[in-house]
């Protein structure tokens, strides 16, 4: 399971978003007088030494740098496979490439470091206090050129940049816009339009995945169909860090992901070129949960795409996947026994929430606040769509391991009374709808792959065909 605290600690730690400290942290192990380490001269200085000790073997010495919500969600155990499975996946490694830090609006420092390994290189992301004292610790692979799929026609489209404008008040009104990019078929329109909306954690306009491009895939292979495609900068990519701590806490679905749709259908709606009545939302992921809140808002598009949408709580998906991961090899450490004990306490706080409740956010499912799971609650996707009667297409990729099979069935039930509802499962293809083999697991994430065009010509059908 080495590679799952790579994939997950993204999300678990939120590095790209400033978090209040937590008033009662739960108490996490503490390393001994032998290996403290005092704090460097700056946050360049503080990550050359954490990958020269976590390359020397030294994990306990990375483990003392670190606060306690990451010591939790990162054991001593834990952090010591890192390093060696890295090795085993990447090769040899060839040292430490450019560092970067810039502060965010919190104070902290958010620092990003180029590791070269024989195979491929990775990025470690760090957020670190004005102390040097990690607060967020992430590894991701480095995103390489993009070389389009073969059902691509790059002379059938032109790309043109937009600017999304939610209307939204956060960070005193300085987090309003996001910058977009429209892929626009060449010829005579109108033409029908898409707009794609995210999955979890802070992605960017392709739901860049190591290697992997979907959402790049998705634009490219329609509109060398006649389909023109909205993607955007997702909000906690791209104004995150100007979050304040209170504005952190109250963040909800709504914030993060459905304003942000809703105004992107509306500017697609309003794009030259481009047809109003036959505007397209899809989803991806958490972008799928969405759709039902985003139909309800966006009144005007035309019909739905789930991509591998959920439809179960949220925090049943984080534990069932963390449980796969840490069974994938067949054993489950003692570390890591314990890291799933106290995700299942976690979500079983999120369970007995209520408005009332106080929970640090660090006690609850990856460190996310109290409102943003009570949100959850208050709107399952299958009340939402009682009464839907707009064309859907949801899809699902058989090899997915992070939102499977009682998820699909889900939609067949939420959707059983819409006459208009598509459903087709792909056996072969994993979470971001990538033919594998085999059972799912993060490390076909780092190869480079496509979306399969069968599911852009199946989208493309769905759209052209008005649903």
């Amino acid at each position: 399971m080495r590679w799952a605290c790579i994939l997950l600690l993204p999300g678990l730690l939120a590095a790209c978003r400033p978090r209040p400290k937590p008033t009662t942290p739960e108490p996490s192990p503490k390393p001994s007088a032998s290996t403290a380490v005092p704090s460097a001269t700056g946050p360049e200085q503080v990550a050359r030494a954490i990958v020269a000790e976590l390359a020397r073997g030294e994990p306990a010495r990375v483990f003392a740098r670190c606060n306690a919500a990451v010591q939790q969600a990162l054991p001593l155990e834990t952090l010591a496979a890192l390093w060696p499975g890295f090795v085993a996946e990447l090769g040899a490694f060839g040292g430490i490439g450019a560092v970067a830090s810039e502060r965010d609006a919190s104070g902290s420092d958010v620092v990003t470091a180029r590791l070269h390994f024989e195979r491929s290189p990775l990025e470690l992301r760090l957020r670190l206090d004005p102390a040097g004292t990690v607060q967020a610790l992430a590894v991701r692979p480095v995103a390489s050129p993009y070389e389009p799929p073969s059902y691509v026609d790059p002379a059938r489209f032109d790309e043109r940049e937009l600017v999304i404008d939610s209307d939204l008040s956060q960070c005193g009104g300085a987090c309003r816009t996001l910058p977009a990019t429209l892929t626009l078929p060449k010829g005579p329109g109108p033409v029908p339009g898409v707009v794609l909306v995210h999955g979890s954690g802070p992605q960017d306009r392709d739901s860049t995945l190591g290697p992997n491009r979907p959402f790049k895939d998705l634009a490219w292979g329609l509109a060398s169909r006649g389909i023109a495609v909205l993607r955007y900068v997702k909000r906690t990519k791209e104004h995150g860090a100007k979050l304040s701590p209170d504005e952190v806490l109250r963040l909800t679905l709504q914030q993060e992901t459905v304003a942000d749709a809703v105004a992107a259908a509306r500017t697609l709606r309003a794009t030259a070129g481009v047809d109003p009545t036959r505007v397209f939302v899809l989803g991806h992921s958490l972008g799928g949960f969405a759709l039902p809140r985003i139909a309800r808002q966006d009144p005007a598009s035309a019909g739905f795409v789930s991509l591998a949408g959920s439809t179960r709580p949220f925090e049943d998906l984080v534990r069932d996947q963390l449980h796969y991961l840490c069974e994938l090899d067949g054993k489950v450490s003692d570390a890591e026994q314990a890291t799933l004990a106290a995700l299942d306490a976690a979500v079983l706080r999120v369970k007995q929430l209520t408005p009332a409740t106080e929970v640090a956010p660090e006690l609850l499912p990856l460190s996310i606040a109290a409102p943003y799971w009570l949100d959850l609650a208050a709107a399952p996707p299958d009340e939402l769509l009682r009464g839907e009667r707009r064309p859907f297409l949801v899809l699902h990729g058989g090899r997915d391991y992070q939102v499977t099979a009682p998820d699909f069935e889900g939609w067949r039930r939420a959707l059983a009374a819409d006459p208009a509802a598509r459903f087709k499962l792909y056996p072969e293809l994993n979470h971001i709808f990538v033919a594998g083999t085999g059972p799912g697991s993060p490390v076909e994430y780092e190869r480079p792959g496509h979306v399969a065009e069968v599911v852009v010509s199946d989208i493309a059908a769905f759209v052209l065909g008005g649903g």
